[in-house]
């Protein structure tokens, strides 16, 4: 289940969605793009930008931008109201999870392979099936790229995880900490931290290693028994 980002805002459902996909089914895995719901939000940009202005900036946070050209207190808004809207896009992958999982027969599909790769916001998503409660939503594997991290416990049966991200991402702490926190759930973890590619690089080529991330993706499910 490909699960594209987009702040719980919009779905980049292109280089985070239909080529991820696209790229897996030419390697014969089977892809499904998980269309979650999203915020209401402002129509135009300028509308957009006053809707994310934090009122006051966090603490530490006054002046400078990130390296996404975000003001660091409008990133801390994003999020703030991420958390906020979580458990909506949760319970809809929690549903796409039980749908593939029950068409699993008809689809051809094995049962305990079934697994998820986000982005960003998707990242967290996939992240947040991957801790939840209910084992049924759980996938086999995951892989979350840039993601932003909840913070909540890992279960002492967490799937597999594999992370990447360029260390000019303004999200890399929530990496190091999904990374540490699979570590002492004694769980599985590859994590791979690229020199740069920025916050939401998808298949977008630069010309830099991050643009091998998906390589190593597919090495990586293979390594732990998912394929083949």
């Amino acid at each position: 289940m490909v699960c594209p980002g987009g702040g719980y805002f919009m779905l980049a459902v292109d280089h985070e969605g239909l080529d991820v996909a696209n790229w897996l089914a030419d390697k014969g895995v089977a892809a499904f793009i998980l269309k979650y719901r999203v915020m209401e939000t402002p129509r135009s940009d300028e509308e957009m930008m006053a809707y994310l202005a934090p009122s006051a900036p966090a603490p530490g946070e006054e002046g400078g931008s990130s390296s996404s050209g975000q003001a660091p207190g409008m990133l801390s808004e994003i999020l703030r109201r991420m958390n906020e809207f979580a458990p909506i896009p949760l319970a809809d992958g929690g549903e796409a999870m039980r749908l593939v999982q029950n068409r699993a027969e008809d689809w051809g599909l094995e049962t305990d392979r079934i697994g998820a790769v986000g982005f960003s916001a998707g990242g967290r998503l996939v992240l947040d099936l991957a801790m939840s409660e209910d084992p049924a939503v759980r996938p086999a594997f995951v892989g979350a790229i840039y993601p932003a991290y909840p913070g909540h416990a890992v279960p002492a049966d967490a799937p597999p995880l594999f992370l990447a991200v360029a260390v000019d991402d303004p999200l890399l702490p929530g990496s190091i900490q999904a990374m540490e926190a699979w570590q002492e759930a004694g769980r599985p973890v590859e994590a791979h931290f690229y020199g740069r590619g920025g916050h939401g690089f998808g298949l977008h080529e630069q010309g830099v290693p991050a643009d091998g991330w998906i390589g190593q993706f597919h090495q990586w499910i293979g390594s732990e028994g998912f394929l083949g």
